[in-house]
């Protein structure tokens, strides 16, 4: 049953908000954690954001956050490939261990909602329920969107976006010539990771760019017959003025 009023509301079931989420209540205090999607993990899931730096791995100091890491490493089939500096990850083992961790510490937790007013200890949410309000002490934004920020109206400069693409079944290699791809990954199953690079200062614009991008992109793969899976755009950086 979910209280009213939590010493920390926590938006983001990223795996940095989950770590948080577990640390605040092993310190003894109330905790609810809040998720957009219907699923854990961030934009590692949400959108995703499958690329992991190896040196990120072996500098991690948070205990928790390692045993997290170290269980996703460990998982059959959680690694889709690799370079000498990044693991692509499956998504899909990252949903489930990562519920597994909300579980096995209790986190509270309410996904599927969206927060729609913000004040200074109060978060009313759009949820399937209808409008829902919690009270709390303190509020912790771990998510990509950073909507926090949104909410407090404060605009959002230095937009960069990563648009992910998969090429299935590649019969030649030509795709890997267009001019906007900044990596590519080979994966064990023979596709490629490729990532896109969308600088713009207006969200809106990203998004539009991103579609172009898309569209660009889908014309050339055609054209060398290969056939390709979009997947969503990321936020990487999010800068506010």
């Amino acid at each position: 049953m979910l209280k009213n009023k939590y010493d920390y509301i926590v938006y983001g079931a990223s795996i940095k908000g989950i770590v948080r989420s577990i640390s605040l209540k092993n310190e003894g205090n109330s905790v609810l954690l809040l998720n957009k999607f219907g699923f854990t993990g961030g934009a590692i899931t949400e959108s995703l954001r499958l690329l992991i730096d190896k040196n990120y791995l072996k500098n991690l100091d948070d205990p928790i956050e390692s045993k997290i890491y170290k269980r996703i490493l460990d998982e059959n089939y959680s690694i889709l490939g690799e370079t000498d500096y990044e693991y692509v990850l499956n998504p899909e083992v990252v949903k489930i261990i990562l519920l597994q961790f909300i579980e096995v510490y209790e986190l509270e937790h309410l996904f599927h909602v969206v927060p729609s007013s913000f004040s200074i200890n109060q978060v009313e949410l759009v949820a399937k329920e209808g409008l829902l309000a919690f009270e709390f002490e303190n509020f912790i934004d771990e998510s990509d969107e950073k909507l926090l920020n949104h909410l407090m109206n404060k605009e959002a400069k230095n937009i960069k976006r990563f648009y992910n693409i998969i090429v299935t079944k590649p019969e030649n290699l030509s795709f890997l010539n267009f001019d906007k791809i900044v990596k590519s990954i080979k994966l064990k199953d023979g596709r490629y990771f490729l990532t896109l690079e969308i600088k713009e200062e207006n969200e809106i614009e990203a998004n539009h760019k991103a579609q172009i991008l898309a569209d660009e992109l889908s014309e050339y793969l055609d054209n060398s017959r290969n056939r390709i899976q979009l997947l969503p755009t990321r936020i990487d950086e999010l800068i506010i003025d």
